[in-house]
């Protein structure tokens, strides 16, 4: 895969002849390298003062028309991202066949079309001196993909968040993109009534009932269409892709924030009704061929790992704590010394794997060993969360998460005002975990008092599948033992290739800690303790 330079540059400089960035994040579409996301640019308009379209401290937009694009883009204020190495070729191509056909008056009302030179004093000129050789793609080149994928065309009054747009029409040389490359997913979409229409545009041509503005994934600025243009879409999208990109790694669909424009409003449920009958048309007229899944190849090809990513959702749900790993790293606990010392008596991890598994079995080992006054010394630990516990999954389970909608209840367990605190927490800052993952950060602590409260489960953010379920709860000094005694097993079966073996020794290093020192020696009386390497940042809570 190509990876040119890229270098920033602020809106305000940017000119004619530049690279923008424009399809961001496109799972699998960008397979032939990071070029193909940007877009030459053919012209750039400073709105005035006075535009219904400003910035940061309400500071006029750039408005940049690009290659291949179907409408105009307003820019936030900022940098963004250039090509500080182009392909050649492309650039010569791109030069010599211009996609917009422009008047030399600007198109938006009272803009200034920037020329070549101005404001160039601000430009990020500093660009590496010995950029490495990039192999750009040759036209002779086999086409990277047997064809194109399949498109509907409709207008783009019909366009709904969820499609994705053909947002760079064409590239150079043609037979070296992806089947989906330039087809960038629509977060949001808003619409501009026609008297603002003709305040943000001069052309009388983009007067009509009113302008369509998109927002599309990992862009902050706005693409502006007409209503009535045609634009194409993918008729059939790519399941990975689609669950990448809609769900696993979801993103916010909402208004623009970082470019504002007067007036701008949501469709109303009239125009959405009009655009879901001439989606359905478009869309009939056209069939996907059986074969268009194999324009695609499996990046997911584990069974497991594919249904996590094709089923799974993101999401609170109520998770046993039984079923959470043990925490890695307390590094706030009250008991952390004591952590030490047990976690002295565990072997050094496997060179790149187990030190993880090795702190959490350590962690399990001590929470067995904690009374109910060792708990107490610890601040997470004086909270009532047996009855924070029970609000919360009756908030999950009855409320769909409305926390404070429970709590209101008349059979509702009575709290402080600092166990609500707590409760609310749950919720604004949950435990994050996802099914199937080897540990977690954010709530070890809280997963800790939960668990020696003896809650059985507790709302956890993350990824897992709606139809799996979860082994029932086992309680905690139970799952302890069992977490310690796996440790163990699994340790010395790959030493001693045998499970009963392996069983038998197992138990006996859990029943007599000291025979630990035959394997690992007496690291505890040399009072340094092993360093962990593994997760275990500021977000423990």
């Amino acid at each position: 895969m190509r990876h040119p330079e890229i270098i920033p540059q602020l809106a305000e400089v940017l000119r004619p002849g530049d690279y923008v960035e424009i399809a961001v994040g496109q799972y699998g579409a960008d397979a032939a390298g990071s070029d193909v996301r940007f877009a030459r640019v053919e012209r750039c308009e400073h709105l005035s003062s006075g535009s219904i379209a400003t910035t940061f401290g309400d500071q006029p937009c750039v408005a940049i028309f690009c290659h291949g694009m179907p409408g105009p883009l307003l820019l936030h204020g900022g940098d963004h991202h250039v090509l500080a190495q182009v392909d050649p070729l492309r650039e010569d191509h791109d030069r010599r066949s211009p996609w917009w056909q422009l008047d030399p008056t600007p198109f938006f009302t009272g803009a200034r079309i920037r020329q070549v030179g101005d404001g160039d004093d601000w430009r990020v000129t500093d660009i590496p001196s010995s950029l490495r050789p990039i192999d750009w793609p040759s036209e002779d080149a086999p086409s990277r993909s047997p064809r194109r994928a399949i498109t509907v065309t409709m207008p783009a009054g019909a366009l709904a968040p969820g499609d994705y747009l053909e947002a760079i029409a064409v590239r150079y040389p043609a037979g070296d993109r992806t089947a989906d490359e330039g087809f960038v997913r629509i977060q949001w979409i808003g619409a501009l009534d026609r008297d603002l229409a003709a305040q943000l545009v001069d052309g009388p041509d983009w007067h009509g009932d009113r302008l369509v503005l998109v927002t599309m994934r990992g862009s902050v600025d706005v693409l502006m269409l007409r209503p009535d243009q045609e634009v194409r879409i993918l008729a059939w999208l790519n399941p990975e892709r689609g669950a990448w990109e809609g769900s696993l790694n979801a993103e916010e669909k909402g208004p623009p924030w970082m470019v504002n424009i007067q007036g701008l409003r949501a469709p109303t449920p009239t125009e959405l009704e009009h655009a879901a009958n001439i989606r359905a048309q478009c869309q009939s007229r056209v069939q996907v061929p059986d074969d268009e899944i194999g324009l695609y190849p499996q990046r997911y090809t584990d069974p497991v790992e594919r249904r996590w990513l094709l089923e799974g959702v993101n999401g609170v749900r109520m998770v046993p704590l039984s079923a959470l790993p043990w925490p890695h790293n307390l590094f706030k606990c009250a008991h952390r010394k004591r952590v030490d010392e047990v976690l002295a008596g565990y072997p050094a991890p496997d060179r790149g794997d187990g030190a993880e598994r090795r702190m959490q079995a350590a962690h399990a080992e001590l929470f067995g060993q904690l009374t109910a006054g060792d708990f107490a010394t610890c601040l997470y630990h004086q909270v009532n969360w047996q009855a924070i516990g029970e609000v919360a999954r009756r908030a999950v389970e009855e409320h769909d998460g409305d926390w404070e909608a429970a709590l209101a209840r008349s059979d509702s367990p009575s709290l402080t005002d600092d166990d609500t605190t707590w409760l609310g927490d749950l919720f604004a800052d949950p435990l994050c975990w996802s099914d199937g993952e080897d540990s977690f950060v954010n709530g070890q602590h809280r997963a800790c008092a939960l668990r020696a409260a003896g809650v059985p489960a507790c709302p956890v953010d993350g990824r897992y599948v709606p139809t799996d379920s979860y082994p029932s709860p086992s309680p905690s000094r139970e799952h302890a033992r069992e977490s310690v005694t796996q440790f163990w097993i699994a340790y010395l079966k790959k030493r001693l290739k045998s499970g009963t073996l392996a069983g038998v020794g197992a138990r006996f290093l859990i029943a007599r800690p000291v025979l630990r020192r035959l394997l690992v020696g007496d690291r505890a009386a040399s009072g340094s303790r092993p360093r962990d390497k593994g997760r275990g940042g500021a977000a423990q809570a």
